[in-house]
């Protein structure tokens, strides 16, 4: 089966996914999950943090910070300390890979032509654009989608993704001003 895309400076771009109600919900579930886990690892480093301090003050009084003792000494207070900086390190990790999976469109150069969709089932790394959408772009392909459902189509047109835009509250602004 062929695959259509476009190719900039030696790399290949393609819509890669097709959005279905499932696409969509397994998208909304893997956002969820990623929130909830960084929240709930936050909150439960600020306890773990907040515990050790609050330990080690009862046990040796706000003295202790003067002279940084209580840093070599093994305590339950430390103890608390240690796994809030190793929940710490494991946000900052994951924070760091999920903007190491983040990729750039390159930019058009000056007099460069403009790509054209082409067959592209022969190149070997295929870029999917959906991973480039904000937000807002992802939420107007699945109104869309949603629409052309919802009137009994079986293929997204331009009228559906027109509609789908008009619900972001930007675009709509930026067409009431147009007139």
């Amino acid at each position: 089966m062929s695959k259509s895309g476009i190719i900039i400076n030696e790399k290949t771009y393609i819509l890669g996914e097709n959005i279905t109600q499932h696409s969509m919900e397994a998208r909304r579930s893997e956002e969820r999950a990623a929130r909830m886990l960084g929240g709930i690892g936050f909150i439960c480093g600020a306890i773990f943090f907040a515990f050790g301090i609050g330990i080690i003050v009862l046990q040796k009084g706000f003295d202790v910070f003067s002279n940084l003792s209580f840093l070599v000494t093994p305590s339950t207070g430390m103890m608390f300390l240690c796994v809030a900086l190793l929940i710490g390190c494991f946000l900052f990790e994951n924070q760091t890979e999920i903007m190491r999976r983040i990729e750039r469109i390159p930019k058009r150069t000056h007099g460069a032509s403009v790509p054209e969709l082409t067959d592209v089932s022969a190149s070997q790394k295929k870029t999917d654009v959906i991973r480039f959408f904000e937000q807002g772009a992802i939420k107007s392909i699945e109104s869309s989608f949603q629409i052309a459902n919802k009137f009994g189509h079986s293929v997204v047109e331009p009228l559906h993704i027109f509609i789908g835009c008009m619900e972001e509250d930007v675009i709509s602004i930026l067409f009431a001003r147009l007139g």
